[in-house]
């Protein structure tokens, strides 16, 4: 099913560029949507994929919120890349020297990355 998210993205991507304002608030709910899609066929790659496209403006001015970072947090966790799940948290740390860049971490962010760790095995892990 990630698999079909992902065409379905496609088509709403191509649709937007010809008929639909790209930057609306559908772009970023069906690029979470889709994220979470794989995130739950533990496809964390494409989910990062997918965070990284609105990262860098691939989706019109979309950027990540709070829901892209915690489905790719949660993504990273279910196929025990912790790792990964703190490369994401540190970001957004660093970020917060620069408001409205990224969203500011939270309680949730928080125990995305923790419950990563904890699947990796590394409960002792402290950053």
């Amino acid at each position: 099913r990630w698999h079909d998210a992902l065409l379905h993205l496609t088509d709403f991507y191509n649709q937007d560029q010809k008929s639909l304002d790209a930057d609306g608030p559908g772009t970023l709910t069906m690029t979470n949507s889709a994220m979470n899609a794989c995130a739950r066929a533990r496809r964390w790659d494409w989910a990062l994929h997918l965070l990284r496209c609105l990262q860098h403006g691939v989706v019109g001015d979309c950027r990540p919120d709070l829901i892209s970072f915690s489905t790719a947090l949660s993504a990273c966790g279910a196929a025990s890349e912790w790792q990964l799940a703190l490369v994401l948290l540190s970001e957004l740390v660093r970020d917060e020297d620069k408001p409205g860049q990224l969203p500011a971490p939270d309680v949730i962010l928080c125990n995305s990355a923790i419950s990563a760790c904890e699947k990796g095995r590394q409960w002792r892990r402290r950053h």
